[in-house]
């Protein structure tokens, strides 16, 4: 089991510095703020994630528990390619809800660095992203992301790919705290998440165990289309109904529409969206691949 660990209540501690948001998802507006430790250090920038509320306060008592819960385990976690996870605060949201606090980042997310700098390193970020994914999977038990994208994806202010949001996307998802479904994000979701039986149980239990090593590796796939490309996985697909449809059909990415990927990383990716998820490889191969290849590709550019 993951050492238990005490989350950090920062209630006091925590101020917004802007009035308005600078993010905002399905289920939090994003502010950034400042986090005093002690009366000595220097306050630390941060981004607090404000939770939309939930006026059922039963729902409100649950979710407090399970972030907790997560919390826990995402602070226990110290990884160059995890978003550190400083803590909850209480006293920023509406009606106590707990607002979650990381560290602000001023090169955002991966889509928004490549935007400013599309000259970066996107095969370092990629493999950067690799390892920090393997990192969770390789815990005990292993620890399933289920929200991989590249949005999910922040650049540090040492130019490296940082995982954010782990585990709390999923989780609230099937809460009072959002009011957003699966809708948005079928286009990194695995073939098996999308073909449910029709007398599936809808719970929150199953839902969380339909989310697995194999889908991550399939989410990092796709994800991997959007660093290397600036393109969406199936950008040649207008809907998200269409992406249901042909993911139901077997369908995949086409390779016509990512030209800039070699054949031999295309190969890899393809292998990730196998329809057997045991016949995907590991996040532990997928890193080793990956950074095989920005070896090779750096000898390549110094010759």
């Amino acid at each position: 089991m993951h050492s238990p660990i005490k989350i950090q209540d920062l209630t006091g501690k925590v101020v917004k510095s802007e009035k308005n948001p600078f993010g905002r998802g399905g289920f939090a507006q994003v502010f950034k703020g400042e986090y005093t430790k002690d009366s000595v250090s220097p306050p630390i920038v941060v981004a607090i994630k404000v939770l939309r509320p939930s006026y059922d306060v039963a729902e409100t008592n649950k979710l407090n528990a399970k972030l907790l819960r997560e919390g826990r385990v995402w602070s226990a976690l110290k990884h160059p390619n995890i978003t550190p996870f400083y803590g909850v605060c209480y006293d920023l949201g509406i009606l106590s809800t707990p607002c979650l606090v990381c560290p602000y980042y001023k090169n955002g997310s991966v889509p928004e660095y490549l935007r400013v700098n599309p000259a970066a390193d996107r095969m370092e970020l990629t493999c950067q992203l690799a390892t920090g994914l393997a990192y969770l999977h390789s815990q005990h038990p292993s620890i399933i992301h289920a929200d991989i994208k590249a949005a999910n994806v922040l650049v540090n202010d040492r130019y490296e790919a940082c995982l954010a949001d782990f585990g709390l996307s999923r989780m609230l998802e099937t809460s009072g705290f959002t009011t957003t479904t699966i809708g948005g994000t079928s286009r990194w979701m695995a073939h098996e998440l999308i073909i449910l039986p029709d007398d599936y149980d809808d719970t929150e239990q199953n839902t969380s165990l339909l989310y697995t090593t194999a889908t991550d590796v399939w989410a990092f796939a796709m994800t991997v289309l959007e660093i290397l490309t600036s393109r969406i996985p199936f950008v040649h697909l207008q809907s998200e109904v269409a992406v249901i449809l042909a993911i139901k059909r077997g369908g995949r990415p086409l390779h016509e529409s990512y030209p800039e990927i070699r054949d031999s990383i295309w190969s890899m990716l393809v292998k990730c969206w196998e329809t057997e998820p045991g016949r995907r490889p590991s996040m532990n191969e997928l890193s080793q691949f990956l950074h095989h290849k920005l070896a090779k590709e750096r000898l390549n550019r110094n010759h």
